[in-house]
C-alpha cells in the first residue's frame, strides 16, 4: 500500500518522527492488502451488514491520532495511517469513508465495532 505525506502535515513533523514515518511506509508497503481492501471493511462497519461494496477514489496518507501509541513499533509516537475513499452498493447507495488503519485492524464482527463507527467520518448517500 502506497501511503503519501499531506502537505500540511509535513508542517508539523519533526525531524525526530521522520523515521517512524518511513518505517510506517516500509511496513505498510510489504503489507499483502490493499487500501480498497480495508475500506470494505470500513465500509461493512458503516453500513451495518455485510453487503458487497466497490471502492472508488481511495488513498492513505500518514495522519496523527491522539487514541495510539507507538501503534507501529517503538518511536511511532501518535502517527496513524488515515484511509479514504468512496464505498458504493447500488442498494444501501454511497459512502464517503475516512478511518484509521489502526481501528480496522479491530475489527471483528462484534459489538466493539459501534465503537469503531464512532470513531471513523461517515457520510451517507442513501438511494431514493
Amino acid at each position: 500500500m502506497k501511503i503519501r505525506i499531506p502537505s500540511e502535515l509535513k508542517k508539523v513533523l519533526t525531524l525526530t518522527e521522520m523515521p517512524a514515518v518511513r518505517e510506517i511506509q516500509r511496513q505498510e508497503a510489504e503489507d499483502t492488502m490493499t487500501v480498497p481492501e480495508y475500506l470494505k471493511m470500513a465500509a461493512h462497519v458503516a453500513s451495518g451488514d455485510n453487503s458487497s461494496f466497490q471502492i472508488f477514489d481511495s488513498s492513505a496518507s500518514i495522519a496523527k491520532n491522539c487514541r495510539v501509541c507507538d501503534y507501529y513499533g517503538a518511536g511511532s509516537g501518535n502517527l496513524d495511517v488515515w484511509l479514504e475513499g468512496l464505498a458504493f452498493n447500488a442498494y444501501k447507495g454511497a459512502y464517503l469513508i475516512g478511518v484509521y488503519l489502526s481501528d480496522i485492524n479491530q475489527v471483528c464482527g462484534g459489538p466493539s465495532d459501534s465503537d469503531i463507527r464512532n470513531h471513523m467520518y461517515i457520510r451517507e448517500y442513501l438511494p431514493t
